[in-house]
């Protein structure tokens, strides 16, 4: 394997190795360059192949992603051709900058002197291109958070003093996945003691705020504000009742989104109801609920 053979393989590696396929692209639209010759002999011309090199450059350049105009066009880089009998000489001009080159010409090896004049005068244009000022690049803009609504079924207990009630839970969401939102809830109560039966029921709204952990895990945050509604039968005492309460909570939601539709809500509530309930037969304590409150619970939700 004489030298220029191995010149010969060089250049066709790097030119496959700085082709677009294989590197970033140099700008985000293409190049235009124009490649002409320069006036001379028609017997130069044959004798250099020049038409025949002038055809592999257009093919070269299209390659490596410029667009090839003609010069009337106003192209960024202009390419010129000419040389000697024994020389190949070309220049590649871009706005009051111009880069020259040349390489021997041998006329029994005229196609590799192609080659190597070829990779020459792509590798200027190369240089080149990393002066061009730089387009500015489109970023996506943000989409606006998307509101949705929120159902969730829940059941747990609320601790009182003397017990542990039930307490089922019915609420609804509406608001950003990341951020502020507005939760509703109606929760049920029953409480059987004896021949002493409670029900309460009420519902609560306010703010909440949610901030994600990770992809599936969030934490909210929520103080929330209404009314329950606690009645009451005694059968021993032929006795019953409605009162209502006003009452206030701050609940915290620890959400597992394991579903792109579905998550489960572990919860724990912190509360107060307006007055404390006691109930009595005979001076006897039947049934106690402070105006404090903690309650726990489980729910699953689904997203619309």
């Amino acid at each position: 394997m004489n030298v220029q053979t191995i010149r010969i393989v060089f250049i066709l590696l790097t030119g496959w190795m700085m082709s677009p396929t294989n590197t970033e692209c140099w700008a985000n639209k293409p190049t235009l360059v124009s490649v002409e010759l320069s006036q001379g002999s028609t017997k130069l011309y044959k004798h250099l192949h020049l038409l025949s090199l002038q055809r592999d450059l257009l093919w070269r350049l299209t390659q490596e992603g410029f667009a090839v105009v003609a010069p009337q066009h106003k192209p960024t880089f202009k390419i010129t051709l000419h040389g000697t009998k024994t020389r190949l000489s070309f220049s590649v001009r871009y706005r009051k900058r111009i880069r020259r080159g040349n390489t021997t010409f041998q006329a029994k090896r005229w196609q590799q002197s192609h080659l190597e004049a070829t990779h020459h005068i792509v590798d200027l244009c190369r240089q080149f291109v990393r002066l061009l000022p730089k387009q500015p690049t489109k970023t996506k803009q943000a989409s606006p958070r998307r509101l949705r609504w929120e159902l969730g079924l829940s059941g747990g207990g609320m601790y009182r003093i003397s017990g542990f009630d039930p307490l089922f839970l019915f609420s609804m969401r509406w608001g950003q996945h990341r951020g502020f939102g507005m939760h509703i809830e109606s929760h049920l109560l029953p409480s059987v003691w004896g021949d002493l039966s409670i029900f309460e029921w009420g519902v609560q709204l306010g703010p909440t705020w949610r901030t994600p952990l990770n992809k599936h895990l969030a934490l909210e945050l929520g103080l929330l504000l209404g009314f329950t509604n606690h009645a009451y039968t005694l059968t021993s005492a032929n006795s019953s009742g409605a009162e209502w309460d006003f009452m206030g909570k701050f609940t915290t939601w620890l959400l597992w989104q394991w579903h792109p539709l579905f998550c489960l809500r572990p919860w724990l509530s912190v509360g107060f109801a307006s007055r404390a309930r006691t109930h009595l037969n005979q001076n006897k304590e039947l049934w106690k609920r402070s105006a404090f409150q903690v309650g726990a619970g489980l729910s699953i939700a689904v997203t619309l």
